[in-house]
């Protein structure tokens, strides 16, 4: 979650923020719940800690849906993007209103074993 945080603050897609915001949420009242009680068999063992968990990681799942779709939708109208993962095509697409901050290396890694071959041609 640390990790993708960054990139899905530039996301467009407006069920993602709003779902994002759930999750982070219940992430700050789950935290604060077990820092204020640092005993871990009382820290976990309350009520819906289960449900509240769950429900998270099936608004997460559903977060990672959309933005799976929403991949798919650049790669469709860039073919290149189909070399690039997932985290960095979200990279890209983060930092398109800054094309400098944009790495060439991660576009060219995804080429540079390839060889062409003249009698192909």
């Amino acid at each position: 979650m640390q990790e993708i945080w960054p990139l899905l603050e530039d996301c467009p897609l407006v069920q993602v923020h709003v779902k994002w915001g759930f999750v982070l949420f219940c992430l700050q009242n789950i935290m604060t719940k077990l820092h204020s009680d640092p005993n871990a068999k009382r820290g976990t063992h309350t009520e819906q800690l289960l449900e509240t968990l769950n429900s998270m990681n099936g608004t997460l799942e559903a977060i990672q849906r959309s933005l799976d779709m929403y991949l798919e939708t650049k790669r469709q109208f860039f073919p290149r993007f189909y070399f690039l993962s997932n985290d960095d095509l979200l990279e890209i697409l983060g930092q398109s209103k800054n094309p400098e901050a944009v790495s060439l290396g991660q576009l060219l890694s995804c080429i540079k074993n390839r060889r062409f071959s003249a009698s192909k041609w």
